[in-house]
């Protein structure tokens, strides 16, 4: 209701859509508006011209920033996600997948608070990739780095739009899977003072000491001395349904790890193909070596290679560096969030613009979801002003049959919001479908709340 569109009317209608999607995300839209004027309103409304997905986002990075300037330190945890379409009928100017399905590609940067347990902020950026165009084909790597079009640069424009989006909040570090692993990228960040934790796939050149040492990344990695031990419990992963992508995230099981820990300094050279674009001819840096010791023989060992621009002189500063790499898990939740709690691939309009208006629509509803689902459970003491307004708080306060204290807990609220979506506690921690339900009756008594007192859904956004 807040963003700036060029038309109060259309403001007013994205903040009618929106309230509609907080209170039943995971329904489609006919069900989700409730009533053939306001279905024709939403369609009229993500096929006008005017309105743009970063217009839909803007009072949500606002946001964003204005959380992480409470910070001195601030995570951004960058990524990319396929939307897929195997089975839902896509728009006729919707691209393809590089393993030949429909869909397009979205890079996601979400801020991340590391003084509350890695507590998502919000997005601070979105950028989405429709491949419509032929395919290039396998081209050498020096005629990749030179083409402005070339889909890796991706990753500099999340971290240059982060780094401008956050300019209030503090000092920065970006972190990212293997992805990220380009020594181009490495430049950028540290040109922007930022910092980084990046995981890294390449067995990259790197300057010997004075006693001729390793000349390669991972050798070095293996000379240097073990700084620490420690156990770590590691979330489960599915089987993925692309092969490529098991190869890099093996499935695996819940259970507890016991890892090693290296690090130490090395000084990266630039890359051969990559001399004759202005980069700096080396880069010092830390690295850290992650490999689990004793690993089930069923299932791949954990091995991160990182490198970092954090210090790294202490068993404290290592166990920081790895304890920031772990945070990036949280991205992965969010992706469930949105394709699953607030059900994005069953979207369906008739051209691109349109899904990705309504994908800017749904994004901070998806990171709302995750706070309450994820962060109630795994850090239940948090403040629930981390999520909820001071209203939506008043209306649980008064309307919950077991009684809430004057500030309660995230996880209180949680619990308060699933009894509202029908659900037992006796049945174990609520799923998306339930809070969704929950939080659909929670939007609409807050509704008739701010309407008995003249309120303003602007002044509680």
């Amino acid at each position: 209701a807040c963003a700036s569109l060029g038309d109060l009317r259309l403001s007013k209608r994205l903040g009618l859509i929106t309230e509609a999607a907080i209170r039943r995300p995971s329904v489609g839209f006919p069900r989700m508006m409730e009533s053939e004027a306001a279905l024709e309103g939403l369609y009229r409304f993500m096929n006008n011209e005017r309105v743009t997905p970063e217009a839909i986002l803007a009072p949500h990075t606002d946001g964003t920033r204005k959380r992480a300037s409470e910070n001195d330190l601030t995570y951004v945890v960058h990524d990319s996600t396929e939307f897929c379409y195997k089975r839902e009928q896509p728009p006729e100017d919707m691209g393809y997948l590089r393993q030949g399905n429909r869909g397009f590609l979205g890079h996601f940067s979400l801020a991340v608070d590391p003084g509350r347990a890695g507590l998502p902020l919000g997005l601070v950026a979105m950028e989405i990739t429709n491949r419509t165009g032929e395919r290039k084909g396998k081209r050498p790597t020096r005629e990749v780095l030179a083409d402005p079009t070339r889909e890796s640069l991706r990753w500099l424009r999340g971290v240059s739009a982060s780094h401008d989006q956050l300019s209030s909040a503090g000092h920065i570090v970006h972190l990212m899977d293997r992805e990220g692993d380009s020594y181009e990228l490495f430049s950028h960040i540290t040109s922007l003072d930022d910092g980084f934790v990046i995981r890294i796939k390449s067995n990259r050149k790197v300057l010997p000491d004075e006693d001729m040492g390793p000349t390669h990344l991972f050798d070095a990695l293996d000379d240097f001395s073990v700084i620490m031990e420690r156990d770590v419990r590691i979330s489960s992963r599915a089987k993925a349904n692309i092969p490529r992508k098991d190869h890099f995230h093996p499935p695996r099981s819940t259970r507890l790890t016991h890892l090693e820990i290296r690090a130490g300094s090395v000084v990266v050279k630039v890359p051969r193909h990559t001399d004759k674009f202005g980069l700096p001819e080396q880069i010092r840096l830390n690295a850290v070596h992650v490999s689990e010791l004793d690993p089930p023989d069923e299932e791949a060992p954990v091995d991160w290679k990182l490198l970092t621009t954090m210090d790294a002189n202490s068993e404290e500063e290592v166990a920081a560096i790895v304890d920031a790499y772990r945070q990036r898990w949280v991205i992965e939740e969010y992706f469930k969030a949105l394709k699953t709690g607030c059900a994005f691939l069953k979207r369906q309009f008739d051209s691109m613009p349109a899904l990705l208006n309504s994908l800017a629509m749904l994004a901070p509803v998806a990171w709302r979801l995750l706070v309450l689902r994820d962060f109630g459970r795994s850090h239940p003491n948090l403040p629930a002003t981390v999520v909820l307004s001071e209203v939506d708080i008043a209306v649980l306060i008064s309307i919950t049959k077991k009684p809430l204290a004057p500030n309660p807990t995230l996880e209180a609220v949680m619990w308060a919001i699933a009894s509202l979506g029908g659900h037992l506690k006796r049945n174990g921690p609520p799923g998306w479908q339930t809070l969704a339900r929950g939080l659909e009756d929670l939007e609409l008594m807050k509704l008739g709340w701010l309407a008995a007192r003249g309120g303003n859904i602007c002044d509680q956004s």
